[in-house]
């Protein structure tokens, strides 16, 4: 959906071979070996900023594909131009917000990509990697390809890697009044007249309660999970939980208690409106 530049680092447009490289001036010499570039001539240089809202051409979809600028982009590797999907990672998703880049999930619950061509169309997404990159090559404009290590977040329970997907969050005012006070304080009241298991649960939840803030919908709002019930049952069941043996799962359980605590806590505060009050969730 869109290239992020650095908006502070230097980037230079490099000529070889009748094509116009733009890559970043700390990568324009490793870049070019990797790419096999001869006969290289530097045309000019400039700051990354210059590069925002300057459109390019999607190597394979017909799309126009957005420059935007953004600080995580690094000089360690690469071109210093950084491949940016809004729905698929929380700084992605901040910069699509920010540049108004369609924010559509094109990936399914289950990891299978969608509403692309029919190379990649139906693949789980650690699947289409190969089928991506051959097209790529057979558009001509695949430069080079390798293979990288790198740290990659999983799950806690099965150790599979993660697929981070945009989904719709519902949010609720913290400060809504209530009869008796507001959202905010009734709960917190509330927290104490449950028996607690363990113990230190009620502690944790009544800081998050008292705390909470920062949400996209206001300044002092909690996030209504109402997918925290397939999410929960999704990673128990649908990511390899079933194959845990017997005594491993039972200590897993014991070790991990809390989580499904909190989980039900939430569920039930979702479910269960204050007196007098009907919020709107989805069904």
């Amino acid at each position: 959906m869109a290239v992020a530049f650095h908006p502070l680092e230097e980037y230079l447009a490099l000529e070889s071979g009748g094509e116009v490289y733009v890559v970043a001036e700390k990568l324009a010499s490793e870049f070019a070996a990797k790419a096999g570039l001869t006969a290289i001539r530097k045309i000019v240089h400039f700051p990354g900023k210059k590069l925002e809202y300057a459109n390019f051409a999607h190597p394979f979809l017909d799309r126009a594909i957005l420059g935007v600028l953004a600080d995580y982009v690094t000089m360690d590797t690469g071109t210093g131009v950084v491949h940016t999907a809004p729905s698929h990672g929380a700084e992605d998703f901040a910069t699509g917000v920010k540049y108004k880049l369609d924010l559509t999930t094109n990936v399914d619950e289950s990891g299978f990509m969608h509403n692309g061509l029919p190379d990649y169309e139906g693949k789980k997404v650690f699947e289409a990697n190969a089928p991506i990159i051959e097209l790529l090559k057979k558009r001509g404009v695949l430069l080079h390809a390798e293979k990288l290590e790198h740290s990659y977040p999983h799950c806690w329970r099965c150790h599979n890697p993660i697929i981070f997907r945009a989904t719709d969050q519902w949010f609720i005012s913290m400060e809504t009044p209530l009869q008796g006070g507001t959202l905010r304080s009734r709960t917190l009241e509330d927290i104490k007249k449950v028996k607690w298991d363990p113990a230190w649960g009620e502690e944790r939840i009544s800081n998050m309660i008292a705390t909470r803030r920062g949400e996209p919908q206001s300044d002092r709002a909690l996030c209504l999970r109402r997918r925290g019930l397939v999410v929960y049952a999704r990673s128990r069941w649908a990511c390899g939980w079933q194959q845990v043996r017997p005594v491993q799962r039972n200590k897993i359980q014991e070790r991990n208690r809390h989580h499904r605590c909190l989980v039900r806590v939430r569920l039930e505060l979702c479910r269960r409106p204050w007196p007098g009050t009907e919020p709107a969730l989805p069904g």
